[in-house]
């Protein structure tokens, strides 16, 4: 038993420090040129999709006509701000019984724009705080 006490000891004693090897510097120098050329190619590839998906999203965006349906629900708004001024609480009351009071009055698609590219936007302002960091 004594042995296998011996020969552990001396197993531990033996990987307790790394072999020193003449070429450490030029293998530091080796690692840290790899890990730097991937980072740049890892970083060149996420710009690239990146301005690809932006690109995509900025054209998806102007063929359903954002400009047009944020004008739409500008003017809804306004004219439903105008017509609540000049109701009573009973008339809101029998509309929302009978269901002449349109409660989405927003198409659903550029809403659907709009909040996709708030996640968007806050995702490149995450990258962005993380590659600075």
């Amino acid at each position: 038993m004594s042995d296998r006490d011996a020969f552990d000891g001396e197993i531990e004693r033996l990987f307790a420090r790394p072999p020193a090897f003449g070429d450490d510097a030029v293998f530091i120098e080796r690692v840290g040129r790899r890990l730097n050329r991937n980072w740049r190619l890892r970083a060149t590839v996420l710009t690239a999709a990146g301005v690809v998906g932006g690109f995509v999203a900025v054209r998806e965006m102007l063929d359903i006509g954002v400009g047009g349906a944020l004008a739409r629900i500008t003017e809804t708004t306004v004219s439903a701000t105008e017509a609540a001024q000049s109701l009573s609480f009973l008339e809101v009351l029998s509309r929302l019984e009978t269901g002449g009071l349109d409660m989405v009055s927003t198409p659903a698609m550029p809403l659907f724009w709009l909040v996709s590219l708030a996640v968007i936007a806050a995702a490149f302002y995450a990258g962005l705080r993380a590659n600075s960091a």
